[in-house]
């Protein structure tokens, strides 16, 4: 027999996740099965998360007059913070990079700042400094899009929504674009990435006022970065690209991916290591470890560095002059004075590139032998296409086809970046045969110049107003 709706009461909660029935009617014991309750519960639209094991309690050992949890929905598994997924840190309480996150979880609980050691695990006070490096074309912010995964389900079969904590719409601010139909956050600079006044920006230069010490910390920043005052002992600072400084640098390292300016004297010490990625122009220098990929302009001396030049090296005052050291250049040197009274070892090479490193026959090498794997691989994917079309579906042929066309894509890339290598390689390995050493007051004595490491000149005495050069494999001096 069924039951009656005098029998029984369905309570369904207002959130619609919870539905409890309760027997009210003492004569229809033992004469009802669990189907007959699953039956008031599927005429009260009840068809999501019922509880058979309670029904079958309610039937063995029935409660008159008790309600009785029958059926239970599923509660969205997450919590959206905003209805703007945010894909880097914003250092804003309430705010996330996750879309979601645990129900129980606090979102404006503060979380602990992460803590830097040195290799003894002693806390490194220098690192204080922390950017959210991102470059051009990078996706910052997009619309939260709510899948299937992310929502609950009620008792009525019908998912439920993740409320959100925050509502907000993306905002572009300086550095960055608003796509309105896809309603996604563009990078359109390179450089640190922040969420201020509700908006995101991207700043691409960033200004130290004074010096780089404790109070500011180690600085690695994808973009320019200017510093007003001096570089402390023991720092570093790293740039993707221009990096200026406008006092000194003392036994502290420069990494710079575009141009770099000192208008300071570098004080190494043998410390002190800058690696630039374009020209570089400071003051002076003093006992350091130098790599410039490009030109090197010193206003006024040189003085026992190890340095490897890319371009020309020039030091122009009155009292420019190298002394000491090893410096390779790849083009021209022009200095006012070459060695010292002291007749200091100085040793100049020039006409061979110090950044040559990759071999251009290996490269062609490793281009001929992808290029191989290459043709195997599109040759695999017409026969399976081949063969698709032959057979018609096959799971088979369609998981390999897909990891060949994988496989394809893989390789377009890979060896477009080795023909670039091989370009840049064929470049740098060329000698320039046209570099001159031009020395517009003194050459002391023990100064070694060599060129192209092929020819080598070591001088004895002080010479005036020459300039060295290579002509039919010797190397030839002239006055200026």
């Amino acid at each position: 027999m069924g039951l009656n709706p005098a029998d029984y009461k369905i309570e369904i909660s207002d959130d619609r996740l919870i539905v409890t029935l309760t027997l009210v009617n003492r004569e229809i014991a033992g004469s009802y099965t669990p189907n007959d309750l699953k039956e008031v519960l599927v005429s009260a639209k009840v068809v999501q998360g019922i509880l058979d094991d309670q029904l079958a309690n309610m039937v063995v050992a029935p409660q008159f007059g008790e309600s009785v949890v029958v059926a239970r929905g599923k509660q969205p598994p997450c919590r959206l913070i905003s209805e703007v997924t945010y894909l880097f840190e914003t250092g804003q309480p309430g705010q996330s990079n996750q879309a979601c996150q645990d129900p129980e979880a606090e979102g404006d609980e503060e979380q602990p700042e992460e803590v830097h050691t040195d290799d003894h695990g002693r806390v490194d006070l220098k690192e204080v400094q922390h950017f959210q490096n991102v470059r051009e074309g990078d996706v910052l912010a997009r619309r939260t899009v709510i899948t299937p995964q992310m929502c609950g389900i009620d008792v009525h079969g019908q998912p439920i929504e993740p409320e959100f904590k925050k509502a907000s719409a993306p905002k572009a601010g300086r550095g960055a674009e608003l796509d309105e139909a896809t309603g996604t956050i563009t990078a359109t600079l390179t450089g640190h990435a922040m969420l201020k006044a509700g908006k995101v920006s991207v700043m691409d230069t960033l200004d130290i006022s004074g010096d780089v010490d404790y109070s500011v910390g180690n600085l690695d920043f994808i973009g320019n970065v200017r510093v007003m005052g001096s570089v402390h002992p023991g720092f570093h600072v790293k740039t993707g690209s221009d990096l200026t400084i406008s006092g000194n640098v003392d036994r502290a390292c420069l990494e710079c991916g575009g141009n770099l300016t000192i208008n300071g004297i570098v004080f190494g010490a043998g410390e002190t290591v800058i690696k630039v990625g374009g020209n570089a122009q400071m003051e002076a220098l003093d006992q350091c470890e130098l790599s410039v990929r490009g030109d090197l302009h010193v206003l006024n001396y040189m003085r026992h560095c190890n340095a490897s030049i890319g371009g020309s090296l020039q030091v122009e005052s009155q009292k420019g002059n190298l002394v000491g050291g090893e410096v390779h250049v790849y083009r021209n040197v022009d200095v006012t004075s070459l060695g010292s009274k002291m007749a200091a070892l100085t040793k100049l090479t020039v006409g061979r590139n110090p950044f040559s490193d990759s071999n251009p026959d290996e490269l062609r090498a490793q281009i001929q032998e992808n290029e191989g794997k290459l043709r195997q691989v599109s040759l695999g994917i017409e026969t399976l296409k081949k063969r698709l079309q032959a057979t018609g579906s096959n799971l088979d042929l369609q998981q390999r086809l897909g990891k060949l066309m994988q496989a394809e894509a893989q390789f377009q890339p890979l060896l477009e970046g080795l023909r670039i290598q091989l370009e840049e390689a064929q470049k740098n390995a060329a000698y320039f045969r046209e570099a001159v050493i031009s020395v517009h007051e003194t050459v002391y004595p023990g100064v070694v110049v060599n060129f192209r490491d092929k020819m080598q000149y070591k001088t004895m005495d002080s010479m005036s107003n020459m300039c060295f050069y290579e002509h039919e494999a010797e190397i030839k001096t002239k006055p200026l």
